[in-house]
């Protein structure tokens, strides 16, 4: 079986994972939607299970939705320690990794981040994926891209998910309050005055 890299940040068994999401529950189904043999797929649903992301019953195979939870959870957690949090105004980026950490797990992400809002965005990513042709992401890279987009949307925008989804996303907006990806921050220094 080759060798793949840790879940989170896993691509190459996205198209699988996404498949299962959507209800394609079984090799043949994938085989026809991927246009990936037989054994490209066995082994990425093997993987998959032994993540424990995914059961099998007889010929089909399912979600474990509590444990792809807890994994974007984890994910979630670590984009507070992988991007750059500032209290400051961009232009002045500071690192504050700790404090909102601390922050953040202060915050109980299971009430701040329903379970049904995350499965609501993991359809809608394999969607996407599957129906359109999108890009494959890694669970993290869809997260980290989820939170980039909440740090720069407007609160009444996210006033009206937080009460349909009964989330807390307001909460963690403003723990991001200047979320800066690794290469913005990269391009911010290099384009700085002498540090």
């Amino acid at each position: 079986m080759p060798k793949y890299r840790p879940l989170p940040y896993n691509s190459e068994v996205m198209g699988v994972l996404s498949c299962l999401i959507l209800g394609y529950d079984n090799v043949k189904s994938m085989m026809k939607i991927l246009h990936q043999p037989q054994s490209t797929i066995s082994h990425k649903l093997l993987f998959l299970k032994r993540t424990g992301v995914v059961k099998k019953h007889r010929w089909k195979f399912d979600i474990n939705w509590d444990k792809l939870y807890k994994t974007v959870l984890f994910v979630i957690k670590k984009q507070f320690d992988t991007g750059v949090i500032s209290s400051k105004k961009p232009d002045k980026i500071t690192k504050e990794k700790t404090k909102s950490r601390k922050q953040l797990l202060a915050l109980d992400l299971e009430s701040a981040l329903p379970k049904q809002l995350i499965k609501n965005i993991l359809y809608n990513y394999s969607s996407l994926q599957i129906n359109f042709g999108y890009p494959k992401f890694s669970i993290f890279e869809i997260f980290e891209k989820f939170l980039d987009q909440l740090s720069l949307s407007d609160e009444k925008t996210i006033r009206e998910i937080d009460e349909f989804y009964n989330s807390r996303l307001l909460r963690i907006k403003k723990l991001l309050k200047y979320r800066v990806t690794e290469n913005e921050f990269f391009f911010n220094t290099l384009v700085s005055p002498k540090l």
